[in-house]
């Protein structure tokens, strides 16, 4: 295995270790954790490799070149293939939403909060957390954004 990544031995939320195999990806499969219903990847990278990638754009677009226009998101008018994805999520979540209950979410690694400020001119109450410094100066430069890094 990559040294970069890690498996993990439960749910990265409930530390549960029932599970099963939603889908795979690659050299990873998607897990649903069988109590909080979590769905995540299993190996994913270790902190210290999260951090080294998503240290800035270069370094995220370095880790693969799918990355190169990907990326190209931090205005809300203009669309993009982000945009576009971010509003496809936003939309699934609202489906599952009753009506009268209020929306919020809270996202684990929010970047430059790009998917927040979307959420948020939909209605959405929105927070979130990064692990990342940089990326907490281009939320706050280019969104506004009032949250902080956890480091």
């Amino acid at each position: 295995m990559d040294p970069r990544f890690k498996a993990l031995p439960g749910c990265p939320v409930c530390w549960h270790t029932g599970r099963k195999e939603f889908f795979d990806i690659r050299d990873a499969k998607v897990l649903e954790c069988s109590h909080c219903h979590l769905r995540y990847l299993d190996p994913c990278l270790s902190s210290e490799a999260m951090a080294s990638m998503y240290e800035s754009t270069e370094t995220l677009k370095k880790a693969h070149e799918f990355h190169e226009k990907y990326y190209g998101y931090g205005d809300l008018s203009k669309p993009s293939k982000t945009r576009e994805e971010f509003e496809k999520a936003i939309s699934i979540l609202e489906r599952h939403i009753p009506s009268d209950e209020e929306k919020r979410i809270f996202d684990v690694g929010y970047g430059n909060s790009f998917f927040l400020a979307l959420a948020q001119k939909k209605g959405w109450r929105v927070d979130g957390i990064d692990t990342s410094s940089q990326n907490a100066i281009l939320a706050k430069a280019d969104i506004g954004s009032p949250w902080l890094p956890v480091v």
